[in-house]
């Protein structure tokens, strides 16, 4: 039995061969990143990203710490990111806010597994938004979840949840009466959603309808699918991907 349990730990070791290896976060010589986010891979490889002077940093790590890949995502317009997640196929999903003509913008981003952009497109409502968490379900497809006019409506600003296919392509986009500010939202087991708000849980269908408020004890929510009011804009045309190795040599020495 003794014997037995040491070679099951040996393949619970990862062997790193680099004995200089350095990573994007070294010797405190890293760039300041803010809207940090992280997601780990089955492999163990490490995806970690965030905002540095405007541009989404995206940086691919290996098990034991090296960079994979490093790339520098720049559109020239101030952007967030509230939220990071790899789907089934290693795609990784990106979520957030930019900044268009003075107003927010809820954004949706995908690259894939070795950084590629395959589709960066924002939500235009005509308003001031801010999105709040993005998340997928078992077949991934990504929802994420958003508060419309809250630039004039603030707290009474409308809840909003818009469903994309794996390939970015919009399935449905809904409007919610519940109010509550702030929030979160996470898919649940039958590829529906739960959203947490200062007032409510409120739980959503795959369809978009709404099961259950379980806080308020409120009347039925009015629902407005908007899919044909608001529009997806593709702005892949004017988003430049450029090769951070230069700059992560630079804080990193190497």
């Amino acid at each position: 039995m003794k014997s037995t349990a040491g070679i099951c730990l040996l393949f619970l070791i990862t062997i790193c061969f680099k004995a200089n290896a350095q990573s994007f976060f070294f010797k405190g010589f890293q760039p300041y990143l803010s809207h940090l986010q992280q997601e780990a891979l089955p492999n163990g490889d490490l995806i970690i990203a965030g905002i540095l002077n405007n541009s989404i940093i995206i940086n691919r790590l290996d098990a034991c710490g090296n960079i994979v890949w490093s790339k520098e995502y720049s559109s020239q317009l101030d952007v967030d990111i509230v939220g990071l997640k790899v789907d089934k196929n290693q795609n990784i999903l990106l979520g957030g806010n930019l900044l268009l003509k003075g107003n927010r913008k809820a954004y949706l981003m995908q690259v894939s597994q070795d950084g590629t952009l395959n589709y960066y497109k924002y939500i235009n409502t005509n308003t001031a938004d801010i999105a709040y968490s993005i998340d997928l379900n078992s077949k991934n497809e990504v929802y994420i979840y958003f508060k419309i006019n809250i630039g004039q409506a603030g707290p009474n600003s409308d809840n909003t949840l818009a469903k994309f296919s794996p390939s970015g392509q919009l399935i449905w986009i809904k409007k919610y009466g519940f109010t509550g500010i702030w929030g979160q939202m996470c898919s649940s087991d039958d590829n529906g959603v739960l959203i947490t708000d200062s007032w409510s849980i409120v739980k959503i269908n795959k369809d978009g309808t709404e099961r259950y408020d379980k806080i308020a004890n409120l009347p039925e929510h009015c629902i407005i699918d908007n899919r044909n009011e608001l529009t997806i804009n593709d702005i892949d045309k004017d988003f430049y991907i450029n090769m951070a190795k230069k700059r992560i040599k630079q804080f990193t020495g190497r």
